[in-house]
């Protein structure tokens, strides 16, 4: 069961002790009901013998007597003047320009902060208004003097800083010089010191195949298929509920439990806490989605298909120009034949090697042993014939 708490501030009024004739006056009072003797500052506040059964101040003239602040004391009969009076109590003495600084236009437009903690998480409810609202309370907070400090200008860390822009700079200057370095072409004379060609011939047959599918994978061109209904899986239907479980929590059986914190106000008043307990209620019962399985049926299929399997393969190859297949023939139409080539062109470059593919005989054919040619390479192997030049007269 979650527990949610709630605290707020509040206010009671205090007492204290007349030390002329030992009567208890109220807090909100500076002058003692029995003997008219002025409060001293030696006469402190206390807690009312009945504080517990101490009703909440919600008056707004006396949450201002409580937030009023510290008490002065008179420069003429030197008894307890609150710091908001104009006049002394005691003596009447004019105590000058009524001071209302630190103190808000209206008490009941100051603010307090609730704070509420459900399952141990706590978050803070401010602005709200506290004389609109029961059992609510409003805390002054004094403004505090403002200073400007000296601005300290951040030393820069020139080495640390140059490492971090200059490294990443250095990488990348160095990665793009690497690839034009690998890739940039350049042109070099050579010489043709070997061509080589080869022509392959191969004899495929057809057989004929037995198997079993769905119907969705068998291949084309199938023959001979049949097929009956079968379960291939499930598939999810009938939704409905289940797995009940509570939901849509509400606060229930909410208590007020005084926390006994007080702070004396030094004021005739004093702050204290409250909580609010609450147990976590809930309201509905919700359900989750479940699915009843159902079979899904699809055709189930035997059949037969054709495949082409390589039986025979005949290669011819030479160093010249003199191409030429091997006679190898299909027998028959459940034979086929399939033909491929290749050609190959090796240049010398100061005892350095380079081998050129040709595309096809007729590419080939421009390519003769011991003839000069101009070709464009690079250095990761890369070759591209340029032109022929012209063979050096003895």
């Amino acid at each position: 069961m979650t527990i949610i708490r709630r605290r707020r501030k509040y206010v009671r009024e205090t007492d204290w002790s007349c030390s002329s004739c030992g009567t208890m006056n109220k807090g909100r009072v500076m002058i003692c009901k029995n003997c008219s003797n002025p409060k001293e500052s030696d006469e402190t506040y206390q807690p009312a013998a009945d504080r517990e059964s101490q009703p909440e101040i919600t008056d707004p003239e006396l949450l201002r007597l409580a937030y009023a602040g510290p008490h002065l004391k008179c420069p003429y009969c030197q008894s307890d003047v609150r710091n908001i009076d104009i006049h002394c109590p005691s003596c009447g003495s004019n105590l000058g320009k009524y001071q209302t600084d630190n103190i808000p236009e209206s008490e009941s437009d100051t603010h307090h902060k609730e704070t509420i903690e459900v399952g141990g998480v706590k978050t803070n409810n401010q602005d709200r208004q506290d004389y609109d609202l029961p059992r609510q309370l409003a805390t002054h907070e004094v403004e505090m003097a403002q200073y400007q400090p000296t601005k300290i200008l951040p030393q820069t860390n020139w080495p640390r800083y140059l490492l971090i822009v200059g490294l990443p700079v250095i990488l990348i200057a160095t990665f793009v010089w690497l690839m034009i370095f690998l890739f940039a072409k350049y042109d070099e004379n050579a010489i043709v010191i070997n061509i080589s060609w080869w022509r392959t011939s191969a004899i495929d047959q057809r057989f004929v195949e037995s198997d079993e599918n769905w119907d969705d994978n068998m291949p084309a061109g199938a023959f001979n298929v049949d097929c009956d209904s079968q379960q291939r899986g499930t598939e999810d239907c009938n939704p409905h509920g289940c797995d009940p479980f509570p939901c849509n929590p509400e606060p229930c059986n909410c208590k007020w439990v005084k926390t006994n914190k007080c702070t004396d106000l030094e004021t005739g008043f004093e702050e204290c806490d409250e909580e609010e307990q609450c147990e976590e209620c809930f309201t509905d019962t919700c359900y989750k989605t479940c699915y009843d399985q159902c079979p899904v049926y699809d055709d189930w299929c035997s059949y037969d298909y054709h495949v082409w399997r390589e039986i025979q393969r005949e290669t011819t190859r030479g160093n010249d120009h003199n191409e030429y297949w091997h006679d190898l023939q299909p027998n028959g139409e459940l034979q086929r034949m399939t033909q491929t080539s290749g050609y190959e062109v090796n240049f010398s470059v100061n005892e350095k090697e380079y081998s050129y593919e040709p595309e096809d005989s007729v590419d080939f054919a421009r390519f003769n042993i011991g003839e000069p040619w101009q070709i464009r390479v690079n250095r990761v192997g890369s070759v591209e014939p340029v032109t022929r030049l012209m063979s050096e007269e003895p």
